[in-house]
C-alpha cells in the first residue's frame, strides 16, 4: 500500500513537472515578438531580452505540511534541472519556506516579488496557503502556478493565480 502511494506521488510529481514546464515556456514564449521583422523594427524601443528569469517558488519545507512541500519542492527542483532554460534564458529558482503558515505564505510571496524581483512564482502545496497569497499575486500583478492546491476559490476573480 504504501509503495502504491509512493509510485502515485511520483506519477503526480511527474506530470506536475511536465505541466509546471510547459507553463513557463509559454509565459516566455508569450513575452516574445510576434514576428522578427517587428523585433528588427522595434529593436531600438524595446527592452533587451533577460539572461535570468527568476522564477519564486513558495513551499511548507516546515511545519505540518513539510513532508509534501518538500515532495513538490523535489519535482520542481528537478523540472529546473532537466530544463534549466527556455529559449536561450536561464530559469532560477529562488526557494522560500512558508512554515506551513497561511500569514507566513503571503509574507514570503511579497518579499519573493519585491525583494527578490521573480517574474512568476509556483505554489504552494496546500489550498490554505494558497489562498493567502491570492489577493498579492492579484495586487502586484505576477503570474503563478499551485500544481497541487484543489481549492477553486484561490482562482475565482484572479486573473493572476
Amino acid at each position: 500500500m504504501v509503495v502504491e502511494r509512493v509510485t502515485h506521488l511520483q506519477r503526480i510529481l511527474t506530470i506536475m513537472i511536465l505541466i509546471i514546464s510547459l507553463l513557463i515556456f509559454l509565459f516566455l514564449e508569450g513575452c516574445r515578438s510576434s514576428t522578427t521583422e517587428d523585433a528588427q523594427n522595434d529593436s531600438e524601443s524595446m527592452a533587451p531580452r533577460p539572461e535570468v528569469v527568476k522564477i519564486g517558488v513558495f513551499e511548507p519545507l516546515t511545519g505540518i505540511y513539510k513532508y509534501a512541500g518538500n515532495l513538490e519542492l523535489e519535482g520542481i527542483m528537478l523540472a529546473n534541472q532537466l530544463y534549466p532554460e527556455v529559449d536561450q534564458i536561464r530559469i532560477e529558482l529562488v526557494i522560500m519556506d512558508n512554515k506551513s503558515d497561511k500569514l507566513s505564505s503571503a509574507r514570503v510571496v511579497s518579499d519573493l516579488i519585491q525583494k527578490e524581483g521573480v517574474s512568476a512564482l509556483i505554489g504552494s502545496y496546500s489550498s490554505t496557503l494558497s489562498l493567502s497569497a491570492g489577493p498579492i499575486l492579484g495586487e502586484l500583478k505576477v503570474p503563478a502556478v499551485a500544481p497541487t492546491s484543489t481549492n477553486q476559490d484561490f482562482t475565482i476573480g484572479n486573473d493572476y493565480y
